[in-house]
């Protein structure tokens, strides 16, 4: 378990946690996973990282000016599937995407509002698999048909 902040107030405090030995630590471990298990957040004041107080109102006001319509490991989407590098990219404590390219990625998402943004990770391949609540995730399911097909 990585037990750190998702996001610090500034890249310098990030380098800072990055360093601690049980943080790095963690950190390279997880680089030698053979599977990620990653959930979908949403780019909006509903989301649990907003709603945590991990994200001000700045921080969304960025990424939805840089268009990104979810963010997956610390790591922002834009409507086409491509990773967004911003501000908060280098106050992030993670594993990004990027990071998972022999990995196997299985998607966990459930809510109907999750499905702009499933739409764009699937667009840029970074799932291997994925789980998908049942009930009313007709849109998340109809996604993952368009793209894998």
């Amino acid at each position: 378990v990585l037990n750190a902040p998702v996001l610090t107030q500034s890249q310098k405090a990030r380098d800072y946690f990055v360093q601690e030995p049980d943080i790095a630590s963690v950190l390279k471990e997880g680089e030698r996973c053979d599977m990620a298990l990653v959930g979908i957040g949403q780019i909006s004041t509903h989301s649990t990282a907003y709603l945590s107080g991990a994200y001000q109102d700045e921080d969304l006001a960025a990424l939805e000016e840089a268009g990104a319509v979810a963010s997956v490991s610390i790591s922002y989407i834009d409507k086409n599937g491509s990773i967004i590098e911003t501000s908060l990219s280098n106050r992030s404590i993670a594993w990004p995407l990027k990071k998972y390219p022999k990995t196997n990625v299985v998607l966990i998402a459930t809510g109907l509002s999750k499905a702009e943004g499933l739409k764009a990770v699937l667009k840029g391949g970074y799932i291997n698999n994925r789980m998908i609540r049942s009930r009313g995730s007709f849109p998340l399911k109809r996604s993952w048909q368009l793209i894998s097909s």
